[in-house]
């Protein structure tokens, strides 16, 4: 009685955590797609080599995304080492090239960082959908071998 009440909890869970890593699995990829396409649509040149803009090719994924905001971040750096620097004792002034560069920097910047973060999750959805499934179906296994030889055949 025991055992194949186990065999059926496994089996229940199995089912339960298959359904989930599908989700997951589907959420994720949908997801990468998403944010590549939209990052593609951005047409972020940044850090590319003079061949992949000879070939319009964009900043569309993590390690370009990294690449891009760590250049800008260089730039940026460039123009004041923080924003206390650039504003010294003084306001934001959007007049100011100098301000308006360096704001405009940052903005960049944080977008591909935020990107390539995104895309970082996107991925470890899927893993965890993918480990999900795999869990899935050694507990599918499981039950199905701890399910008493009179039950099956009934």
């Amino acid at each position: 009685m025991i055992k194949k009440f186990s065999a059926v909890v496994l089996i229940v869970f199995s089912v339960m955590s298959l359904v989930v890593g599908a989700i997951y699995i589907w959420q994720g990829a949908s997801k990468y797609r998403q944010i590549t396409s939209m990052a593609a649509e951005e047409k972020v040149q940044i850090g590319m080599t003079e061949d992949q803009i000879k070939n319009s090719d964009v900043v569309d994924t993590m390690s370009e995304m990294q690449k891009a905001a760590d250049t800008i971040r260089e730039h940026r750096r460039g123009i004041a080492k923080t924003y206390e620097e650039l504003l010294g004792t003084g306001k934001f002034d959007p007049t100011n090239p100098k301000h308006a560069t360096y704001a405009q920097a940052i903005n960049l910047e944080n977008y591909l960082y935020v990107g390539m973060l995104s895309l970082g999750v996107s991925l470890s959805m899927i893993g965890i959908g993918l480990f999900m499934v795999m869990m899935a179906i050694a507990m599918l296994l499981t039950g199905l071998a701890l399910f008493p030889e009179k039950a099956k055949l009934s």
